[in-house]
């Protein structure tokens, strides 16, 4: 029942996803934005990936360095944004030893989430990749390796919000995107 479960919200999140893509392309994507303290909805969102990434024995843990941070943001770019990252270092991750760990904190009065992940890490090319994503491609090994819809469009919200996707390796071995 879980896997019928997570097997169709992957399927409803790729059709939002497609649907966003073409949004975005016709100059018809808008912000939803309301004023809401994020913490507890990140960690709703977070916590929502439990069984998932309990079904290959990764573990997750969650790290705030405030308890609440109001601002405006949309829910539904916030959760695909969140969704992709999270997906991506799960599948990323090393099956029965994975670590994911998720941080929020307030710098220079903007809020910093990162995502790290204890998995091979990205090559150099891959980050410039990822860094440089213009357009959505999916063809080619790239696709293979997760730079398709989730990570353009993650580029493309973040853009719409004044901010930008950092990638880098971390000291656990996998990478982090913050």
């Amino acid at each position: 029942e879980d896997l019928i479960k997570r097997n169709s919200q992957g399927l409803l999140r790729l059709v939002n996803q497609m649907l966003d893509l073409a949004k975005l392309e016709s100059g018809h994507l808008e912000l939803e934005q309301r004023q809401a303290d994020v913490v507890p909805y990140i960690q709703y969102l977070f916590e929502s990936f439990e069984s998932y990434a309990a079904s290959t024995n990764i573990h997750l843990h969650f790290h705030k360095e405030t308890t609440d941070l109001f601002m405006d943001f949309d829910e539904n770019r916030l959760e695909s944004i969140l969704s992709n990252l999270l997906s991506n270092a799960i599948k990323f991750s090393p099956k029965d030893f994975g670590h994911i760990v998720i941080e929020i904190k307030q710098e220079l009065k903007k809020p910093k989430i990162t995502i790290k992940d204890n998995g091979k890490g990205l090559s150099d090319s891959e980050i410039e990749k990822i860094k440089e994503l213009k357009s959505f491609s999916n063809t080619g090994s790239d696709s293979e390796k997760g730079f398709g819809i989730g990570l353009f469009l993650t580029n493309e919200f973040l853009r719409q919000n004044d901010a930008f996707l950092d990638v880098k390796n971390n000291e656990l071995g996998g990478a982090e995107f913050s």
